[in-house]
């Protein structure tokens, strides 16, 4: 993962893969239904069924992920 990556779904489900030591932060954003994010075997996600939104900040990489699904389901998956 070269350079930033912002990706907008109006309903469905979006996964994203990417390296982790290529992150500096992600943001998943869900209007209805589940988000998360996993690294190292540990997953972020947030509570409520409206306007849901979790933030991770802890990566050491370049790169910042934005993930926003009106409704539906939005994961990010570091490895």
């Amino acid at each position: 993962l070269a350079g930033d990556l912002d990706v907008e779904l109006g309903v469905g489900q979006a996964t994203i893969l990417a390296p982790r030591e290529a992150v500096r932060s992600v943001g998943v954003d869900v209007g209805i239904g589940d988000d998360s994010v996993r690294t190292n075997g540990h997953r972020a996600h947030s509570r409520g069924w409206l306007g849901r939104e979790v933030k991770w900040t802890e990566g050491t990489g370049t790169s910042r992920i934005e993930l926003s699904v009106g409704v539906g389901e939005g994961d990010v998956n570091l490895r």
